[in-house]
């Protein structure tokens, strides 16, 4: 079964995943999940674009243990 049959019979969720390692990039492309690629995506799954969430948190910032600064 197609995912957009899922979709059309009430139910299913897609969750995604991405570890960014480098703040400026993740400062540069966080927005990319409504750019044109994605929303072409969520069209030919069958997923309306007004459905979609997105949720951004960066595990550095939350995590108890920093990575050390390199020795200069």
């Amino acid at each position: 079964m197609a995912f957009s049959d899922c979709y059309k019979n009430g139910g299913g969720t897609v969750l995604l995943g991405v570890a960014w390692y480098d703040r400026a990039f993740f400062d540069d492309r966080r927005g990319a999940w409504f750019g044109a690629m994605h929303t072409r995506i969520y069209k030919e799954i069958g997923v309306p674009f007004e459905n979609v969430t997105v949720e951004h948190w960066l595990a550095l910032d939350a995590a108890e243990w920093k990575p050390e600064a390199p020795a200069a």
